[in-house]
């Protein structure tokens, strides 16, 4: 919980819905508030509009990935800055989003490891990593 009694707000970026939905039963259930987007063009304008706590999202999302997505946003100084958690399915992904994130899960992987990393860092100002 944030002072004054805020709790964080954390940014999903996924285009599948299932996924998103048990993300936000987790992370609601931990006490989270969750916004939602299907894919990193609405995630990218969320970033920007609402300034989350902290964003999760698929690193091989359609169109544009998550993973170029947040390579753009890094480099924008206008950007609000909050930490990273990349969802990789291959190691390929697992690799650049290790560069760009500051964790990265790949799936499939527990809720409390999940939970873990999110508090983490949320309350820990560096570099995480979480194994898979």
């Amino acid at each position: 919980m944030k002072p004054g009694g805020r709790r964080e707000t954390i940014l999903l970026i996924d285009d599948d819905a299932s996924s998103r939905e048990l993300l936000k039963l987790h992370l609601g259930n931990a006490g989270y508030l969750t916004l939602e987007a299907e894919d990193a063009m609405s995630g990218g304008r969320m970033l920007v509009e609402h300034a989350p706590d902290l964003v999760i999202l698929e690193a091989d999302l359609p169109f544009l990935s998550g993973l170029d997505l947040i390579a753009t946003v890094a480099v924008d100084q206008s950007a609000p800055c909050m930490p990273v958690v990349f969802l990789a399915s291959n190691d390929e992904d697992r690799s650049r989003a290790q560069q760009l994130g500051d964790a990265c899960l790949t799936r499939p992987f527990f809720a409390d490891e999940l939970l873990r990393v999110v508090e983490g860092l949320l309350n820990w100002d560096g570099k995480a990593s979480a194994s898979p």
